[in-house]
């Protein structure tokens, strides 16, 4: 038997990705502190019919890695996902790509940035895990 969701991610892209990085300056087997100095979603909906919605979610993420006082790593990422729903509200849906939307992306882009920069030389940046009920609830 086939369960078909109401909600569906049918798509990404990657719309921007720079990496700029000084590894002459990165000390062997000392950590990087990775700071987010952007993190932004935004939410597009549209009606395609009787309860049936489709919508992007667009994530822009900047990252900043130091170690010390000294500017490693400068990371800037900009991915879109394209989700489906149907049976549902205009506002239910708006809210799942809100929040599972957005934590789709956040694993697809996490994948992305350590691939890129262990390719790019010197240690993958691993981004952390963000709790983002706690984020919308400030």
């Amino acid at each position: 038997m086939t369960v078909k969701s109401r909600f569906q991610m049918v798509d990404y892209e990657i719309n921007e990705f720079s990496l700029k990085q000084n590894l002459s300056r990165l000390k062997q087997n000392a950590s990087l502190v990775y700071d987010f100095t952007k993190f932004v979603p935004e939410v597009n909906v549209e009606k395609d019919g009787e309860n049936q919605f489709s919508g992007e979610t667009r994530l822009t993420i900047d990252i900043t890695a130091k170690q010390g006082r000294y500017v490693i790593r400068k990371i800037h990422l900009v991915i879109t996902g394209y989700f489906k729903g149907v049976n549902t509200t205009e506002e239910e849906f708006k809210r799942i790509c809100s929040l599972s939307g957005v934590i789709n992306l956040l694993s697809l882009a996490r994948s992305y940035i350590a691939t890129a920069t262990a390719t790019a030389g010197g240690p993958p940046a691993i981004m952390p895990f963000l709790d983002l009920t706690a984020k919308k609830e400030k």
